[in-house]
């Protein structure tokens, strides 16, 4: 805000990070089990995680469980497991991942001791931009909301100003 009280552009400069984009449709399962064992919807995502000592594994985003539906979970997870993503990084660091031209259709993200916190999906991606945007036109609105009416201050203050100098001859009462 500047000193007016007038909101600037604050989520235009400040950059989205991947933590706003993280999936709601994420389901955790262990590495043994069959994918035909859990209901998930056609944007889910399954998190893997070892049986033995808990250790994440990898995603299998449901487009791969459909061309493998026979398969148990550790199976699916992608070769070389993809790495882990910053909570805490601007969201521009995985828009090239997500892109349209990827073959990837989700990024695991770590907090900040390098454990895995959630993915990121090219949904959920898209979705964290619309309500960004969404959320920079009512600032944007408010601001305009805000300056017009200070202008329409100014302009009836300037208006009071020159009626007044119209009508008064003498400089000293006015």
């Amino acid at each position: 805000r500047n000193t007016n009280g007038l909101a600037y552009l604050a989520p235009l400069t400040e950059s989205l990070t991947v933590r706003d984009a993280l999936t709601d449709k994420l389901i955790r399962v262990s590495s043994g089990q069959h994918p035909l064992d859990i209901f998930y919807g056609p944007d889910a995502v399954c998190a893997v995680f070892e049986e033995t000592d808990g250790a994440f594994m990898g995603l299998v985003p449901v487009q791969y469980i459909t061309q493998y539906p026979m398969r148990i979970f550790a199976d699916l997870v992608p070769r070389p497991l993809s790495d882990l993503f910053p909570a805490d990084e601007p969201l521009g660091v995985i828009e090239p991942v997500l892109s349209g031209e990827s073959t990837t259709l989700a990024v695991a993200v770590s907090d900040a001791d390098g454990c895995f916190l959630g993915a990121v999906t090219r949904a959920s991606l898209l979705e964290a931009l619309v309500k960004w945007h969404k959320s920079s036109q009512n600032l944007l609105l408010n601001d305009n909301q805000q300056l017009s009416g200070r202008l329409d201050e100014l302009n009836a203050a300037s208006s009071a100003l020159l009626k007044l100098l119209a009508e008064t001859q003498d400089i000293q009462s006015l």
